[in-house]
């Protein structure tokens, strides 16, 4: 309640410049926080490219990246991982991963078998 207050009290003794500056500072914030979402959706579609359609000096620049096969398993939760995902100070025999269990950190519940109908 306290802050309400000293905020009443501070924009009484403002001067009309500095109200005009706060409430374009209010705007500004706002409009940044609110992006519109046609806005959103048209930053995203001009970020997607077709690469059926690039041109041909710009297809010979395009590399295929293999990750290899998600074959290995965490041995706390049994996730499946990349040999690259494990930390970096695990070995490729005993390999540490932190993105499931946190490396047995996290306890996660068995999945439950479902219904007969399904």
């Amino acid at each position: 309640m306290e802050h309400a207050n000293g905020q009443k009290r501070r924009r009484l003794n403002e001067t009309p410049q500095q109200t005009e500056m706060r409430r374009a500072a209010d705007a500004n914030r706002h409009r940044r926080r609110y992006v519109s979402v046609a806005q959103k959706r048209s930053d995203y579609e001009a970020a997607m490219i077709n690469i059926d359609n690039l041109p041909d000096d710009l297809t010979d620049e395009i590399t295929e990246n293999n990750c290899g096969l998600m074959s290995i398993k965490c041995q706390h939760c049994e996730a499946y991982f990349y040999k690259d995902e494990k930390f970096t100070r695990s070995s490729i025999k005993n390999p540490k991963f932190g993105l499931c269990c946190g490396d047995g950190k996290v306890k996660l519940r068995a999945v439950a078998d479902p219904p007969q109908n399904l």
